[in-house]
Order: C-alpha cells, then sequence, then structure tokens
C-alpha cells in the first residue's frame, strides 16, 4: 500500500487560503513564534532533526544516551543540559530496529549507572518494530501512539527501515520519493507536539575518514533536504578495541541558526567472558597543544 499523495495539502478544502494555509502579512506577523529546547544549544523543539555518522560509530548508542537524557532531565553526553517540564522529565520513546533488545537494554543500563539514575524510573518507551512510513495504516498508528503517551519526542533507528521496508516503490535515490515521506510523518509528529529524531548512516567511504562530518554525506537523497537540525558523528581516530575507547567528533546546528560542536571520548568497556564490562563514560579530550 502506498503513502499519501505528497502532492496534496494534509487539509483538504474549497477555500484556496484554507487549503494553501495562506495569510495575508498583517496575520503572518501577529504571531510570536516561542522557541524552546529538548536540549539546551543541540537541539531545539518543533523541529525535524536527523543523526548520521558512518557505520559503528555509537549512532544508536548517542541516539538511546540523548533518550535517557530527555526521560530523565539530565546532561546529554554529559555536557548539555535538558530543560525541565513543569510536570517532571520529557516524555519521549526510541523505535529501534537493528541492535535488539538485549543489546539496547544492556547499553541503557550502562548510560543509567553512569549518571546515576534508576532505569525503572525513566520516562521513556522502548518500541522495537519500526513503523514502515510509506504505509498509511502505520502512519496512522504512529499518530495514535505518539497521543496516546504525550510524547515530546520520538527517535527512529535506523531511518531506512523505517522508511523502505516492504515497499519497493521508494526509491531511496530520489529527492521526490524520499523527500514527502519524511515531510508526511514529520507532519504527523509535529501537529502532536512530538519532535521526530531519525537515526541515519552517512556514506560508507569517506576521503578522509578522521575528518570532521559535514551534512552532505547524508546517504539518500532528500534526507539532508528535509532535516531542520542535524547531530553529526565520525571518528577522530581509529577505534582502540585494547581499551574500548571511541575518539569522536560530534557536530550539530540547525535552521534556527543554533550551530556548534565538540570533540568526545566515549569508554564502552571491554565485554569479558560474562558479557560483564560494558561502560559509558564520556569525557571531552585535552586541547591540543601548541
Amino acid at each position: 500500500m502506498s503513502g499519501p499523495s505528497p502532492s496534496t495539502p494534509p487539509l483538504a478544502s474549497d477555500d484556496p487560503d484554507t487549503f494553501f494555509d495562506s495569510s495575508d502579512s498583517p496575520k503572518f506577523f501577529s504571531t510570536e513564534d516561542h522557541l524552546g529546547w529538548l536540549v539546551k544549544e543541540v537541539l531545539a523543539a518543533g523541529e525535524s532533526a536527523v543523526l548520521f555518522g558512518p557505520p559503528k560509530t555509537l549512532k544508536t548508542s548517542i541516539l538511546t544516551d540523548l533518550m535517557i537524557s530527555l526521560g530523565s532531565t539530565t546532561q546529554f553526553l554529559k555536557k548539555f543540559e535538558v530543560p525541565q517540564l513543569a510536570d517532571g522529565p520529557i516524555p519521549v520513546a526510541l523505535f529501534s530496529g537493528e541492535s535488539g533488545k538485549s543489546v539496547i537494554r544492556a547499553n541503557a543500563r550502562a548510560i543509567c549507572k553512569a549518571r546515576t539514575v534508576t532505569p525503572v524510573e525513566l520516562k521513556v518507551r522502548w518500541a522495537f518494530n519500526l513503523p514502515q512510513l510509506s504505509k498509511t495504516e502505520h502512519v496512522e498508528m504512529l499518530a495514535q501512539y505518539i497521543a496516546r503517551h504525550n510524547l515530546r519526542a520520538v527517535g527512529f533507528d535506523p531511518l531506512y527501515l523505517s522508511l523502505l521496508a516492504a515497499n519497493c516503490q521508494v526509491d531511496p535515490q530520489n529527492i521526490f520519493s524520499i523527500g514527502p515521506l519524511l515531510a508526511d510523518i514529520t507532519r504527523v509528529c509535529l501537529e502532536r507536539g512530538c519532535t521526530p529524531i531519525f537515526c541515519h548512516h552517512s556514506m560508507r567511504r569517506r576521503e578522509n575518514p578522521d575528518a570532521e562530518p559535514t551534512v552532505e554525506e547524508l546517504f539518500y537523497s532528500g534526507v539532508g533536504q528535509a532535516a531542520q537540525q542535524w547531530m553529526l558523528i565520525s571518528r577522530r581516530k581509529p577505534f582502540d578495541a585494547k581499551t574500548g575507547i571511541h575518539k569522536l567528533h560530534f557536530r550539530f546546528g540547525g535552521a534556527t541558526g543554533h550551530c556548534g560542536g565538540h570533540d568526545l571520548d566515549i569508554d564502552t568497556g571491554k565485554i569479558d567472558e560474562s558479557f560483564q564490562g560494558r561502560k559509558w563514560l564520556v569525557t571531552e579530550p585535552p586541547p591540543p597543544e601548541g
């Protein structure tokens, strides 16, 4: 089953002004936009976001850190503040389709331990059947899910499984195919006060694998164009398997004008024969000498 037609606005009407959501300048400029943060400096509320990087750069773990930060009002990546709602932490959900329950659970426990958060008290929902965003009934079910749990943010990991699963009519290289799908799911989320965050792969081969990431590296046509804000990850140095330390670039920005970046060292530990030893220790490396 194909998704909604990209050429049809969400509100059908016989009146052209209503159909095109049109207003004159006095009405247009009479509205004041009150922006807010989900994560200060990094993630604005009400703007679609994409978190992306090459394979095996901790994208899923960093997204999990983000969800736990929102659902517990603790610092994202041990650095960025999360404002608290009047009634407590921010209710969020993570849809995960690659890693599996046991891996997500173990990573989440390590993240909670690192910031002394009790896992069962998180305002986070964990879902493992990804919605197929090109199917109308799946989008409608997602809308019900967001409303039922009053979600303020939802993460989709990975984006390609949500976009392409069971739909051979979607061309990942075609901006006219991908763009409308992302616009449609973004509208469904934002109309319900929920910020969508898409976890996505960048190109596998980079001319300089240690270079800072750029938005142009987004894989699949239309993703970079549809995202209103972004969090970019890449390696500064190859992974050190002896220590379990990942040395990463982390860069962010958005259409609202916010931007910045930091280098991160993330120690994920080394698993022993009893599957113990997983960590989540985030630090900033010292500035380079000279």
